[in-house]
């Protein structure tokens, strides 16, 4: 019996080196990727082959960013504002217009909400818009999404106020400028 036993085991031996030493065979790495493949002439059908490893880090390079004062000092010019629906400021210097458009052709004193662009202007909604704010590319367009202007009048001098606008790009939800300032009509 205990010869059985030591047969038994050592054929358990031989079979278990065997399995190891038959599946260890070297590989063929003839169609592997090595240091110049390209320029040594080896097969074309490689390339459709690669394999990317590792990791990109990306980073965007939007950001929010804020502007105060809009309308206020000697850069600012409000213009284009008759006794009607659009009212703008541009900075000479910074190259930057902000723009409110009122429902009404008549623009009376009083609160107005600032409602998005894909909203009617009807009562007294009014859309804000500004073009080349600081901090953001040059040329982009951003809309006022909520808040109130607070429109004020001195015989013919229109003058709106706000603070703490959020603009957005079109189809966007980052980043946000925000405005503060006024944008007033003569």
């Amino acid at each position: 019996m205990k010869m059985k036993k030591i047969v038994f085991n050592t054929l358990i031996i031989v079979f278990a080196v065997c399995a190891v030493l038959f599946s260890c065979k070297k590989k063929n790495d003839s169609d592997a990727i090595t240091p110049g493949w390209g320029t040594t002439g080896q097969s074309k059908d490689m390339a459709n082959n690669v394999t990317t490893t590792g990791t990109i880090n990306t980073t965007s390079s939007a950001q929010n960013s804020a502007m105060t004062g809009v309308g206020q000092g000697s850069f600012w010019s409000s213009q284009g504002c008759s006794l009607g629906q659009t009212c703008l400021s541009v900075n000479s210097n910074l190259g930057t217009v902000v723009e409110l458009c009122f429902a009404t052709g008549t623009i009376t004193p009083g609160a107005y909400t600032i409602v998005k662009p894909e909203v009617s202007l009807i009562g007294n909604n009014v859309h804000l818009k500004c073009t080349s704010p600081t901090q953001q590319v040059t040329g982009s367009v951003w809309y006022g999404q909520s808040g109130v202007v607070n429109v004020s009048s001195n015989g013919t001098a229109i003058t709106g106020n706000y603070n703490n606008i959020p603009c957005q790009k079109s189809g966007t939800n980052f980043p946000i400028v925000t405005l503060s300032g006024q944008v007033g009509c003569l």
